[in-house]
């Protein structure tokens, strides 16, 4: 059965680019730009992982995974965080809210590849 990753990312060029590189992995992918549609599609998508943005135009990508984490039925889905904001504060703020991993823009695709594919194997594991 195919891994599905929730993408979160309200640049329409990345999140294109991002679909497209999880699809090529054979990732069933739901893609959504802001945090208000991210939280509807938990409920209803019910993904393996998150790939969520930090900075989204709603509510924002640490809200997002707060909620994530605080709730029940979705705390232990693994939410990656991606941010162009590479300081040691936003990277602690990302662990405070319960992030499983920080990844810092620009992205490199192999190293997205390989880091959600450590997730979701690990989770396979368990």
């Amino acid at each position: 059965m195919k891994k599905k990753i929730l993408v979160v990312e309200d640049e329409e060029l990345l999140l294109k680019l991002e679909v497209i590189v999880l699809k090529l992995r054979g990732y069933d992918v739901i893609a959504v730009s802001n945090g208000q549609a991210a939280l509807d599609a938990l409920i209803e998508e019910k993904p393996d992982l998150v790939l969520l943005d930090v900075l989204l135009p709603d509510v924002n990508g640490f809200e997002v995974c707060q909620h994530i984490k605080n709730t029940p039925s979705t705390k232990n889905i693994p939410v990656i965080l991606l941010s162009g904001k590479t300081t040691t504060a936003d990277m602690a703020k990302g662990q405070q809210v319960g992030a499983d991993d920080y990844l810092t823009k620009p992205l490199k695709s192999a190293v997205l590849v390989e880091t959600i594919a450590s997730f979701l194997n690990r989770k396979i594991a368990v």
